[in-house]
Order: C-alpha cells, then structure tokens, then sequence
C-alpha cells in the first residue's frame, strides 16, 4: 500500500511531544516543592515527635523519587520531539530531492522498462515530452517516494541517531554498534539501536545540564547548578556502563556551547528564582530574562523587577488591568 508521510503531521506531534513534556515539568516541580514545604512545615512544627520526622522525611524521599522519574520522562519526551522535528525536515529534503531527480531527467537511474515507457512519449528530435508521458509524471514521482512508511520512518530515525552520536563515532563499540545498525539482521539492528538511542539520550542530557549549569552560574543560583551536575554525572555512569570510553564525554569536555541565550532553552529552572519555579513560557518573561544575560552581569534588582512585571502580567490575564501594547518596552526592564 502506497503511504505517505506527512511532514507537517511529523511536526505537529512534535510539537505535541514539546506541550506534553512542558505540562509535566511544570506539574512535577510544583508538587515537589508543596511536598518538601509541607514535610519542612510538619518536622519544625512538631521537632520533637519522632513519628511526625520520620513521616516527613519518607515524603520528602518519595519526592525525591517522583522528582528522578519525572525528569527522566521529561528528557524522553524532549528527544521524541527534537527527534520528530528533524524527521521532518529530513523527510523534506528528501522530497526536494527527489524532484530534483526527476527535473534532470536522470534517466540512466530509472528501470528500464521505464525508459522505454518514457521514450515512446517523446517527439522524434523534439526532445519534447508528448501529452502521454506529462499524464505519468506523477506515477513517476510515486517511484521516488515512501512506499512504506513504517520502513522509511525506522531509516530515517536510524540517520539522526547516527548523527546524534557523532562525537563518539571513533569509539570502537559506537562504530561497531553503528555497523550494526547499517548491516546487520534485524535482532541485531534493534539492539544497537537501543544501545545507540541510550547513547544518544546520554550526550543530550551531558549537554543539556552543562547549558543549564553555565546559565545557573551567571545568576548564581548554587543549587540548580548542584542539580546538573548530577544530572550530566548520571549520564556518564551510563555511557560508561556500556563501554563508551569517557574521554569524549568527561566534566573536562564541552558537549554545549558557550552563549547563554541558546543554553536557557535547556534550562528546567527559571534562573531569577530560587524556589524552584519552571522557565515561564509568556514571552515577556522570557523576554526579561534574556535581557537580565543581554547585559552581562546580573543586578540584584532583575529578580524584583521581574516578580513586579510577573505580577502585572497576572493581572492583565485576570482582567484586574487593561492590556498592554508592549510591556516588555517599559521602565521594568530599566
């Protein structure tokens, strides 16, 4: 059966894949910070009951717990979207391709009963395409086309994985691994695929935490940097676990890049608060905080004026206040 991909629907789900991977982290945070508030509240207010310490310190580990899948989750569902964007605009150059085989009239590449089809539709010494063979143009095109779009859609992602472990290629496992993907049955493909996919989920999160950690630096904000740095060490013990020789990948080696506005995109703590608060998606609030890096060194007033122009934002969704034409514009980032 003769089935496309739609890369607008790839991207879609991708998109998807992004609000689904927002809500949980927003979800997961807030209800680890009224967890370990209430646990805190409980254990000051009744120091000297045993009972009351241990129960709250058995809901602060299990927030604990919650806390390690719930980033893990969000991770996956970060790379199924990355993973889903791309696919899309390879499937596109793909297309684009195609039609640029098919414009060129590289014969010498099609069946050959193909070309003979094509030849009886073309004017002797005219070199023009009769009526006949324009109507097949587009049967034409279905050959360069996905015929099976399950198949083409495990090639495609098999393509982005090998890039995605790019930086490891020379490690003898990874090249193995990736000559297995390429050449091997299909039991020994899908294991190096799982092999690789982790591999490649490792390197994002050793990536990720170092963008995070570099932004967390520049606004000082200790514990989120504690917290990625666990998150890139636990990425290593991985990589490690399956051989992968540390030396591409160890806390001396930069997988990120060095400019901040990119590395807020990786960050799962808004930088200007430190109650662990999750990046804000209104523009203007991110807006504010690329201004507060813009300048190049961090005022003790941003994290002020940042709650005011938080709070006014609140009020104009609650209709307390008109709407604004540019708030962003205003003295609050002065």
């Amino acid at each position: 059966m003769n089935v496309q991909a739609d890369p607008n629907k790839i991207e879609e789900l991708s998109q998807q894949f992004k609000c689904w991977r927002r809500e949980l982290e927003s979800s997961y945070v807030q209800m680890v910070n009224v967890a370990n508030r209430t646990a805190g509240s409980a254990r000051s207010s009744y120091s000297e009951d045993s009972g009351v310490r241990s129960a709250a310190n058995q809901v602060e580990r299990l927030a604990q717990e919650i806390q390690h899948e719930a980033r893990e989750l969000v991770g996956r569902l970060e790379e199924q979207s990355r993973l889903l964007y791309q696919a899309a605009g390879e499937y596109r150059q793909l297309e684009r391709e195609a039609e640029r085989k098919l414009q060129s009239a590289e014969s010498s590449r099609l069946p050959t009963e193909l070309q003979r089809f094509i030849s009886q539709g073309v004017h002797a010494g005219s070199g023009v395409l009769a009526p006949m063979s324009v109507q097949i143009l587009p049967a034409m095109k279905q050959l360069y086309r996905i015929m099976d779009q399950t198949s083409f859609v495990r090639k495609l992602m098999d393509m982005l994985l090998s890039k995605q472990v790019a930086v490891v290629h020379a490690d003898p496992m990874v090249a193995e691994w990736l000559r297995t993907l390429s050449g091997g049955t299909p039991v020994e493909k899908e294991a190096a695929r799982l092999k690789l996919s982790t591999i490649a989920m490792s390197l994002t999160a050793i990536k990720e935490a170092q963008q995070e950690y570099s932004v967390y630096h520049y606004f000082g904000r200790s514990g989120y940097m504690d917290e990625a740095r666990v998150r890139a060490n636990e990425a290593r013990v991985k990589l490690r676990a399956l051989g992968v020789d540390d030396t591409y990948y160890n806390e001396q080696v930069k997988l990120a890049g060095m400019n901040l506005l990119d590395s807020l995109e990786a960050c799962c703590y808004n930088p200007l608060k430190d109650d662990g608060s999750p990046m804000p998606e209104q523009a203007e609030l991110l807006a504010y905080i690329q201004q507060a890096i813009t300048k190049g060194q961090v005022d003790p007033l941003d994290a002020l004026q940042y709650q005011l122009l938080e709070e006014k934002l609140r009020k104009i969704e609650s209709g307390e206040l008109p709407p604004t034409i540019s708030i962003a514009s205003e003295q609050v980032f002065e």
